[in-house]
């Protein structure tokens, strides 16, 4: 389990999805009825997520609420083995 906290881990798998999808921090927003200054702030982790806004933001990705938490832990677990193996 990775040592970040979950709202980095949150933010982290938010930013990445999102540029996957092809979309910006605006268009997010507006797919998901949150502010684009949230949304920012989330994928920095300067802010926690409720389970609503979080599931929003699935959904707008085109996600589960389960299967975004899923991608949290999975790219966690990858950069933790990214990490051992350059140190």
């Amino acid at each position: 389990m990775s040592q970040l906290p979950p709202s980095m881990r949150l933010g982290q798998a938010m930013r990445r999805l999102r540029k996957e999808v092809g979309v910006s921090q605006e268009a997010l927003a507006d797919r998901s009825g949150l502010d684009r200054t949230f949304v920012s702030l989330l994928e920095r982790g300067k802010r926690r997520a409720t389970l609503e806004s979080t599931e929003a933001i699935a959904r707008a990705l085109g996600l589960s609420l389960g299967e975004l938490v899923n991608l949290m832990d999975t790219q966690s677990a990858e950069i933790g083995k990214a990490s051992n193996k350059d140190g």
